[in-house]
């Protein structure tokens, strides 16, 4: 293996995303000039997609004028130096191809960074046999074949039963143990956490209305998902699902119910003590703002559809997913697990990733080039004291736990900022101080007395507005 320059720490040493399981995970880079190596990199490869010849000349791959831009910035080489490198460095990989390696240097870094990721759970690291799968969600068999049946319909998440049996799918006729339930180890995860979360929510049962469960119990149940989905799945799987808009969304929301009941209290309580004349104002304003913001958000929803949608390009059509689809969490979850039970899905993200990959070994070898032997020599022995391709994966792992930990503080920010009604007096004391309105801030200050003794005093509304409430999360949660 050729060792690593100067140039190609400079990619390396601000954390190239290695090779993962899936792409759909954030760019978690922390400078600016490898995020813009990244973008160009993807950039290359949706071309290559639509037009596989796109920087072929006279039958020969050309350097993309992209990528020997941003190398030629970078590395303050000439332009045509580093398309005479690639020329070069393409010739030696087809050498390589030839000689036909036991392993490449790609399907190393494959095998190290999935020991990596591998799974925590010893539960999960291998096929299970129904026994071994209710053993760990401490369920009867009576209780699985209750609900996998309702968890498996159209009307819940629509899973094929047949997926989780060795047969792999519905059949009419099953040979042998077939028919048999094997929940393999590349899902069972997923599918535990499923099933698991099923089990715990609050309105799955048959029986289940709306005055089932308090908002403080949806709130808890919500709060060990996210706990469970933390925790107690394989790695990738969690950074996946917490770095896609559905966890955050129901994070914030999570937080935002219990706020906005709390408003709800207050202005159902505030409405039958002022003057008939605010009130009937007040009626007229809050139907307003509920039109409003009825229309504005199913705009923006289709909207962001869209975007999101073309933003994909044809090649991670398929692996990405779930953006503006589901009304909860679970949902989500199910998809998942349908896509990782998909063999196809699988074998598309593993040839994205080795093209992601052998494109990026390309490159490497190109900056590594503009190098002198001694400038080589010295970076590569930093490299391997700081344990190399293991040390950046562990950094990368750390930078996405940052990364989640850092937009979960922004969504808590976002509610705090949107549901403290003290915030919105405040900004209208200073706007009154600076017209010279001495009298509407004296009135102002005097609003923020009255709204702590109603804060103590909702329980004549409390329910109503519970009440509610708890109809808008069964018509969410209700699994019947």
């Amino acid at each position: 293996m050729e060792k690593k320059g100067k140039s190609i720490k400079k990619l390396r040493s601000i954390k190239r995303k290695p090779i993962e399981k899936d792409l759909n995970a954030v760019n978690v880079s922390t400078t600016n000039s490898f995020k813009e190596y990244e973008k160009i990199l993807l950039a290359i490869m949706e071309r290559i997609e639509k037009d596989p010849k796109a920087y072929e000349r006279n039958g020969e791959i050309e350097m993309p004028y992209e990528m020997s831009e941003f190398l030629s910035r970078i590395c303050k080489r000439d332009e045509k130096d580093i398309d005479d490198i690639f020329k070069k460095v393409i010739k030696k990989i087809e050498i390589e191809k030839s000689e036909k390696n036991e392993k490449t240097e790609c399907e190393n870094l494959i095998t190290l960074v999935d020991s990596l990721l591998s799974n925590n759970n010893s539960n999960t690291n291998k096929d299970l046999k129904l026994e071994e799968f209710i053993k760990v969600l401490g369920w009867n068999e009576n209780k699985f074949y209750e609900n996998v049946k309702k968890m498996c319909s159209e009307e819940v998440y629509n899973i094929d039963i047949g997926k989780f049996k060795k047969a792999g799918e519905t059949k009419e006729d099953y040979y042998d143990d077939e028919r048999n339930f094997c929940f393999k180890k590349e899902w069972n995860d997923i599918a535990i956490l499923l099933f698991k979360m099923f089990g715990e929510n609050p309105y799955y049962r048959a029986n289940s209305k709306a005055t089932s469960a308090s908002l403080d119990s949806v709130i808890k149940y919500n709060e060990k998902f996210f706990e469970t989905i933390k925790n107690d799945i394989n790695e990738y799987n969690s950074m996946e699902i917490r770095l896609h808009s559905v966890y955050y969304s129901t994070y914030t929301e999570n937080l935002a119910m219990k706020k906005v009941n709390e408003k709800l209290q207050l202005f159902f309580s505030l409405m039958s003590e002022i003057p008939v004349e605010s009130r009937a104002n007040m009626w007229l304003e809050i139907s307003n703002k509920i039109d409003e913001t009825i229309i504005k958000n199913y705009v923006w929803s289709k909207q962001a559809k869209k975007e999101a949608e073309t933003d994909k390009g044809e090649l991670f059509k398929n692996q990405m997913y779930g953006e503006y689809e589901h009304i909860s969490l679970d949902k989500y979850v199910a998809q998942v697990l349908k896509n990782e039970m998909n063999p196809k899905f699988r074998e598309e993200r593993l040839k994205i990733n080795r093209k992601k990959h052998e494109w990026m070994k390309i490159f490497d070898r190109v900056a590594m080039n503009l190098d002198g032997a001694e400038e080589i020599a010295r970076v590569n022995e930093l490299w391997e004291k700081n344990e190399g391709e293991k040390k950046k994966v562990i950094n990368i792992k750390r930078e996405l736990e940052q990364e989640i930990d850092s937009k979960l503080k922004e969504k808590e920010k976002l509610v705090d900022d949107n549901t403290n009604i003290n915030n919105m007096i405040d900004m209208f004391i200073d706007n009154q101080r600076e017209c010279g309105m001495s009298e509407n801030v004296i009135i102002l200050e005097e609003l923020k007395k009255v709204l702590v003794q109603k804060n103590n005093n909702t329980e004549n509304v409390k329910n109503v507005v519970e009440n509610i409430i708890q109809q808008v999360n069964f018509n969410v949660m209700s699994r019947k």
